[in-house]
């Protein structure tokens, strides 16, 4: 018999990736054509970062128990899964290079890991705030 903690998680996990699939459908207007390559990666790190503090939060709600290790499972996966279309549409076959690309694009990588790990603890410490309110309010 499976746990209804593990079904939880696996539900917040579900909950957690189609945040992220809304997330993405939210149109950006912004104009990018005057910016420099590191301006570039800041605002990638900065929307990743925010993208994952969003969605582990939500997990972490839905959960309600400790949502670290699949919301930083689920940023590297999303991570690894962007560079690999990165790589796949920008380079030329046979002069891309996977791990310089993965490499150049670290700070992404930390900012993601770090909005997944943060959101997680909130969203973690205000479910369990909340389900022992709900239990000295039922006493």
């Amino acid at each position: 018999m499976i746990s209804p903690r593990i079904i939880r998680t696996a539900i917040a996990t579900l909950a957690s990736i189609g945040v992220l699939l809304l997330l993405d459908l939210i149109p950006w207007k912004i104009d990018t054509t005057n910016f420099s390559e590191g301006q570039l990666y800041l605002g990638m790190a900065v929307t990743s970062a925010l993208g994952m503090f969003i969605a582990a939060f939500v997990g972490a709600l839905i959960a309600r128990a400790n949502f670290i290790v699949p919301a930083v499972a689920l940023a590297i996966v999303v991570g690894v899964l962007a560079n690999s279309f990165v790589d796949a549409v920008h380079f030329i076959p046979g002069h891309g290079d996977f791990a310089r690309n993965i490499g150049a694009s670290f700070s992404v990588f930390a900012f993601a890991v770090g909005g997944a790990i943060i959101g997680a603890m909130l969203g973690g410490r205000l479910s369990t705030s909340n389900a022992s309110n709900a239990q000295n309010v039922a006493l």
